[in-house]
């Protein structure tokens, strides 16, 4: 070999959700026959070899049987996963002389099968968004990535489903162009294996997931708990992180399911970063941005590092999938303590670090907190009629499960009981009080005049719908306040400690107020700003433009226990 043969190409690797462009180099030098990647690859990229080797033979073209050396840059990032088989294989034909590329840069991510099909990898949006910055002439993605990869209309992708379609491509592209050819070549495409050629990916409009409506509980169709319907809906209002407190089947699991259906959709840039956290994580299941915010449920036997984050290949955990949107722990006396503590430190800073050996990662974590959980093992201690037998002291210990610093970062904590027999009928009938006996309309009518601030006209009883609108309502008002401090806007329960009174527009006189509760029922400091934060909520959510005390006492009863 008297000249040298090289070919290159680039891809795109993922740091957490963020995308690093790599550059991919393959030379075929004299020697023992051998193939060897040098980059900082984990046992995936090295496997690739293998792969890359098997493909290039099974879609008709031959491997160099010279020393292939390839490297992919930055040699100090650690790379990972098989998204890198394709890129490496198109070097690797144009370091041989099989393949010509353009003489502008080309990127290309995808996995190989052993036959020549290109598999769908994670994490595309992420490649994708820091490839927005470089001025590629292609973008070669998997066929199964193209609805991902059209959330970026503005860039010249193109879908393959498999090696030679690609090859084919660049084929036509370059006929005009002698090729040099060796005696026992096989020909650049294979007839038995011949394929559609790869396509520009067309894109006419963003393909936005719609949630299934339907499918969520409607607020209105929740027989009672006045209390708990108003405390949620606050929750929804300000972003303030709820506890539910009461006996078995109350309803605080079919409460919490409301709540996505309350809040107003993502913004483009939210949606974004979202879409990016399921992406990269592999779990992404929509057609393109996903503009609702995630609910996520996870089960109580969920360990630290599925809560938190981690793996010897760090991937976001719950906390991260539920940023922008509802994290629901239900049973939360039955989760690990050590990964409940764990997430206090993104509780206060809507992220997550993880540290490993040579690098680090931070995955954004800013999710609402709702969190239900019996008031004891057998789950009567809250019962007006209770037949309770725990002692205080087994109470105590059930509910020590959960840590005091956790307990004090919940900004409403509310106690359910059981349904009255009316209230039971009414959950498996319609729902609409009209529709109810008589005697039985009224029955609820009076109780409802006479607990928890509710009349008739009061929209405890509105559809989702209805509160959907009040809650964006209440999210714009909130915004354009913050903006006269913040950089960003921000709703109540975000604003920074720092000048809290002034960000609020909360009087001196209610701040002297606050206080003096607080010495009185022992609040911490963080408790303080969280009932004044609330109770902003209560007043915007209610428009009222001042604060009262009214509101201030609303807010700290849900912080108190009636027992």
């Amino acid at each position: 070999m008297n000249s040298i043969q090289c070919g290159q190409i680039f891809s795109a690797a993922l740091h957490g959700i963020d995308g690093v462009v790599v550059d991919i180099e393959v030379t075929i030098l004299p020697g023992l026959p051998g193939f060897e990647i040098v980059g900082l690859g984990d046992s995936a990229v090295r496997e690739s070899r293998n792969r890359v080797h098997a493909a290039l033979r099974n879609s008709g073209y031959m491997f160099p049987s010279a020393k292939v050396t390839a490297s992919y840059a930055p040699a100090w990032l650690h790379k990972t996963g098989s998204a890198f088989d394709l890129p490496l294989a198109l070097a690797v034909l144009a370091a041989s002389g099989q393949l010509k590329l353009p003489d502008s840069p080309v990127c290309a991510f995808g996995e190989l099968s052993l036959t020549g099909e290109i598999r769908p990898v994670p994490g595309v949006i992420c490649r994708l968004a820091a490839c927005r910055e470089r001025a590629y002439s292609m973008l070669i993605l998997p066929e199964d990535n193209a609805a991902e990869g059209s959330v970026f209309s503005d860039l010249p992708l193109y879908m393959a489903a498999h090696l030679s379609q690609i090859t084919a491509y660049f084929a036509d592209k370059n006929q005009n162009t002698k090729r040099s050819s060796k005696k026992n070549q096989p020909p650049l495409i294979n007839k038995q294996k011949s394929r559609t050629q790869m396509a520009r990916l067309q894109v006419n409009q963003k393909c936005n997931h719609q949630p299934q409506v339907s499918q969520l509980p409607d607020l209105s169709q929740i027989a009672g708990q006045k209390q708990a319907i108003r405390a949620l809906q606050l929750a929804a209002a300000g972003w303030h992180h709820l506890l539910m407190l009461g006996s078995p089947g109350c309803g605080k699991t079919t409460l919490a399911r409301t709540l996505p259906a309350l809040l107003p959709p993502l913004n483009n840039e939210q949606a974004l970063t979202v879409t990016r956290i399921h992406s990269a994580a592999g779990r992404l299941t929509t057609q393109g941005l996903i503009t609702e915010h995630p609910f996520r449920m996870p089960h109580h036997s969920i360990s630290r590092a599925a809560l938190i984050g981690g793996g010897l290949v760090p991937v976001p955990g719950e906390v991260s999938m539920a940023h922008q949107g509802i994290l629901f722990l239900d049973e939360l006396t039955a989760f690990d303590p050590a990964a409940l503590d764990a997430m206090r430190q993104p509780l206060e800073e809507q992220q997550v670090h993880l540290y490993r050996l040579n690098h680090s990662f931070i995955y954004p974590a800013d999710f609402l907190l709702i969190a239900a959980a019996n008031p004891c093992r057998c789950g009567e201690y809250l019962e007006p009629d209770s037949s309770c037998t725990c002692t205080p002291e087994q109470v105590k210990r059930y509910l020590g499960k959960i840590s005091g610093p956790l307990l004090d970062r919940f900004d409403v904590v509310i106690e359910m009981s059981r349904l009255k027999p009316y209230q039971l009928m009414q959950s498996v009938l319609s729902g609409k009080q009209g529709e109810r006996h008589p005697h039985e309309a009224a029955k609820a009518n009076e109780g409802n005049k006479t607990s928890d601030n509710c009349s008739e006209d009061d929209p405890l009883a509105a559809s989702s719908a209805a509160i959907h609108k009040k809650v964006y309502a209440c999210h714009q008002l909130q915004k354009e306040r913050s903006l006269r401090f913040e950089p960003v806007p921000r709703l109540n329960a975000r604003i920074g400690s720092d000048r809290l009174a002034e960000k609020l527009d909360i009087p001196r006189h209610l701040i002297r107020y606050t206080a003096d509760l607080a010495q009185i029922f022992k609040l911490t400091a963080r408790s303080y700003q969280k009932v004044l934060r609330l109770a902003r909520t209560i007043a915007d959510y209610d428009q009222n433009l001042e604060m009262r005390k009214d509101h201030i006492d609303e807010a700290l009863q849900y912080r108190l226990r009636t027992k």
